[in-house]
């Protein structure tokens, strides 16, 4: 994770640029997609034709609802799990894993972002529904929208707040208000969570008490988060694998096997949006096209990304944390402003002209809640770490 400071290029893998612009234009996705359902009338019908089907989960319930925004926090699952699975399979078979080390850095790169972007949402949610609701506007949640659930003022209250801060399952706690994008961090935030555990119990050198209580935990957490976490992580687990699995393609076919798998990745996404299905098949077929294409964009070891591309690609990539979790508040609150009767725009030069200015405003705020926050999450981490050493210096 960069602190800020300006990587050069030399420094800077051609892969590396690629997964920053995916994981960059995954949230970009989202973020668009959701615009679109609330404020034009063809996103509308989009987002219904996502909306059937499919378990009363949080996966159904929010970004089926979205459909592409759906695939692309599959594809988020995928990256996170070779990221962050990685990291944990290098450091265990380094054994140099640490589980204090390892929930520090983790709950920092949650929490760092995530508090603020629920407080914000909320303040916003707060300010829309006492100011500006009325029987007809998106904060009633409309039915012919497809985008927010119902009962967006019932999920305002403190127990809901720290419900969302803390992850808790869907199950267990509502998404606060209307930022019900939030559903998907207690997935990840959990996985961090089974992936050490079930590594521990199954595939270290550890004593056998240690790999049983490894297991137990385990068991325990699954126990705890629900059905739905569990049978999602297997889609998680592929980026993992993805970690493990050799680099062995030849130089020379580097870029036609990217190629081919990359129209794979296509023709798998284009099928699990044309053709009703189970989600969790939807996603797994998803998940494993996506991971094959991951594992040969990782083949690119070259430095030889332009600037126009890697500039933009890791700038967005870094605040895309940021993007997902705030801006759906902030595009609801101006939906209501600018309809305070819910009626989407019809596809026009002009509303798509409005549509532009209102994500760029959208964008704007999440950007400087990303300057404000998560850029600074390093310096939040030295700095807790300096104050618990002050506190342990003074407790001796």
């Amino acid at each position: 994770m960069s602190n800020g400071q300006v990587i050069p290029q030399r420094d800077v893998s051609d892969a590396s640029v690629h997964l920053d612009a995916i994981r960059g234009l995954a949230a970009l996705v989202v973020f668009l997609g959701h615009g679109r359902s609330l404020f034009l009338s063809s996103g509308v019908g989009a987002a219904l034709v996502g909306a059937g089907g499919g378990p009363d989960n949080g996966i159904s319930q929010e970004l089926t609802r979205n459909a592409i925004g759906h695939e692309a926090v599959i594809i988020f699952f995928v990256l996170s799990g070779y990221l962050v699975g990685g990291s944990v399979l290098r450091a265990l078979k380094r054994n140099r894993f640490s589980w204090s080390s390892y929930l520090f850095q983790r709950g920092t790169r949650l929490w760092v972002p995530l508090i603020p972007a629920v407080l914000l949402g909320w303040t916003l949610d707060y300010c829309g529904i006492h100011l500006l609701q009325n029987a007809h506007d998106i904060y009633s949640a409309p039915v012919e929208q497809a985008t927010l659930p119902p009962g967006m003022g019932e999920r305002m209250g403190l127990s809901t707040i720290l419900g969302n801060i803390v992850l808790l399952p869907g199950d267990m706690v509502k998404m606060v208000g209307s930022n019900a994008s939030l559903w998907s961090l207690a997935y990840e935030a959990w996985y961090y969570v089974f992936f050490p555990l079930l590594m521990i119990a199954l595939f270290t050198a550890k004593a056998l008490p240690l790999r049983l209580a490894a297991a137990l935990g385990l068991i325990a957490a699954m126990l705890f988060c629900g059905q739905d976490i569990v049978l999602w992580f297997p889609v998680w687990l592929l980026g993992a694998v993805v970690a493990a699995l050799p680099q062995g393609l030849p130089s020379g076919a580097r870029r036609p096997v990217t190629a081919v798998l990359g129209l794979l990745l296509i023709a798998v996404l284009v099928l699990a949006l044309k053709i009703p299905m189970l989600p969790l098949a939807s996603d797994m077929a998803i998940g494993a096209a996506f991971s094959m294409f991951l594992w040969a964009v990782l083949h690119a070891r070259g430095s030889t990304a332009p600037s126009w591309y890697r500039r933009p690609a890791m700038g967005l990539s870094k605040m895309s944390y940021t993007l997902y979790l705030a801006h759906l508040p902030v595009l609801v609150l101006i939906c209501a402003c600018l309809m305070p009767v819910w009626k989407p725009w019809p596809v026009t030069p002009h509303s798509l002209a409005m549509l532009s200015g209102v994500y760029a405003f959208a964008f704007l705020v999440c950007w400087l809640l990303y300057i404000a926050f998560e850029r600074n999450t390093d310096a939040i981490r030295l700095w807790l770490l300096r104050s618990r050493a002050s506190t342990a210096r003074a407790r001796a």
